[in-house]
């Protein structure tokens, strides 16, 4: 496995955010999910969740990133060589059959506080009943770029959602961008875990429960600038395809 730094999460969770920002911008839950190769540190797949538009529940960014990736003939993979960063903690659904498809690397920002499966509500990365061995050890890296997910939760309770069965008026509510609720890492990592992921300048975050140093102040570039997007002047969408494409020039990816 090539070796990913903390500067390779943070910048994979980048994008993440920016895909989950316009999951966002298409009145959706802002989820996301991208699926990087550990060996190259290639791109190979991504979803968003869909479940407004395809009106299913489950249409989760993670079966939209394995459905994409399942369905590319021309893509080269293997479920155990695949990073997988998502914007939020998945849930005890998705935990599980990332597990059972040998998906043995998860990075996520926020914890889903309701349905989370990789520590805050179940730990299915270190339940033995599974189909797959290879999932067996299970690296969970949390609290990557944890407050911009949080504050784009924010944004989507924030503005009103029409698909909702009763939609309640949020017209009363203020959008709090300075303060956000401490990470308990003891549900996800013990110290040793910690400290061997994120160093020993990072330990009594840990201990106060608190960011990581890299990730403690808010990046609102990404909310009020699209640095990739006004660079390139593509969306997102286009970006990560592109990527794609150039690492697998036979492969013919589309949304």
């Amino acid at each position: 496995m090539t070796l990913f730094r903390l500067n390779d999460h943070i910048h994979f969770m980048n994008l993440t955010v920016q895909l989950a920002k316009f999951t966002l911008e298409n009145n959706e839950t802002p989820v996301a999910c991208i699926f990087v190769n550990k060996k190259n540190k290639n791109i190979i797949s991504y979803g968003m969740n869909k479940t407004n538009e395809n009106l299913n529940g489950i249409s989760h960014a993670e079966f939209i990133a394995i459905d994409k990736l399942i369905n590319d003939k021309n893509i080269d993979y293997n479920f155990n060589d695949i990073i997988v960063y998502v914007t939020v903690e998945p849930c005890i659904m998705c935990a599980s059959a990332l597990k059972q498809l040998g998906i043995n690397y998860i990075v996520f920002g926020c914890g889903n506080e309701r349905f989370g499966g990789n520590g805050t509500v179940l730990s299915i990365h270190n339940d033995n009943s599974t189909i797959n061995e290879s999932s067996s050890s299970m690296t969970i890296i949390p609290g990557i770029l944890r407050k911009e997910c949080i504050f784009l939760l924010r944004l989507f309770y924030y503005k009103e959602n029409d698909t909702a069965p009763t939609p309640r008026s949020k017209k009363n509510r203020n959008l709090d961008k300075n303060e956000f609720p401490n990470i308990d890492w003891n549900l996800y990592l013990n110290e040793l875990q910690f400290k061997k992921l994120f160093g020993h300048e990072n330990l009594n975050n840990f201990k106060i429960k608190n960011d990581i140093n890299e990730c403690q102040n808010i990046n609102w570039d990404l909310f009020e600038n699209n640095e990739i997007t006004a660079k390139r002047e593509v969306n997102i969408i286009e970006y990560l395809d592109s990527l794609i494409k150039e690492t697998n020039p036979n492969n013919n990816y589309k949304n």
